[in-house]
């Protein structure tokens, strides 16, 4: 796929939307299967290197919002600076909270990202339906969905794996229509890290 489409833009002047899209998708794709591989390797090595807060959450979500390219995202991420470690397996538990939003409200979701010396919390606020208030209490677990073609197993792997690195998800519907996601996350010190590395 990206030798024919690279091989189409090279013979237009002026790449059709689409054929920039594609690129971008393949990109992705390239991308995710690098951090797969680079993940397993970390895993066996237990090789993990503590990263900007910034940087870390930036390039999450452009990834995710590359992802779905017709969402509407009002985004703010805080810029102090911050070092800190987390599991590769959290990237992908966040993204399935954030592609939950999406899927609730396409035309709206907003997100902030803001963190102390303690702790990372993540807010995320869509416009959708919210949450069946009869089955509010039962999310997050398995087979367990406010979707009718879902299976509730996004939700439950994802609260799973952020509680089991000491993270808390937490679900409610908003007085102005829609659920409001919240995810906090500790910040691990050298002396608390999990994972055995050293922050450096």
């Amino acid at each position: 796929m990206k030798l024919i489409v690279d091989e189409l833009i090279a013979d237009t002047n002026q790449p059709e939307p689409d054929l920039t899209l594609l690129n971008q998708q393949i990109e992705i794709c390239k991308a995710t299967l690098k951090r797969l591989l680079m993940t397993a390797e970390e895993s066996q090595s237990s090789q993990h290197k503590p990263r900007q807060l910034h940087i870390y959450f930036s390039e999450l979500v452009e990834r995710w919002q590359l992802m779905r390219p017709s969402l509407n995202a009002s985004i703010e991420i805080a810029d102090a600076p911050m070092l800190a470690l987390f599991h590769p397996t959290i990237d992908q538990s966040i993204l399935n909270l954030l592609n939950n939003a999406a899927d609730a409200s396409p035309e709206k979701v907003e997100i902030s990202i803001d963190w102390t010396r303690e702790n990372v919390t993540l807010d995320i606020r869509d416009y959708g339906a919210g949450l069946d208030p009869l089955a509010v209490d039962e999310l997050g677990k398995p087979f367990v969905t406010d979707k009718s073609n879902g299976l509730g197993l996004g939700l439950f792997l994802s609260r799973a794996t952020l509680t089991r690195y000491g993270g808390t998800v937490k679900l409610q519907n908003t007085a102005g229509g829609g659920t409001h996601t919240q995810i906090v996350l500790p910040l691990q010190s050298a002396e608390h890290n999990p994972w055995g590395d050293e922050l450096e």
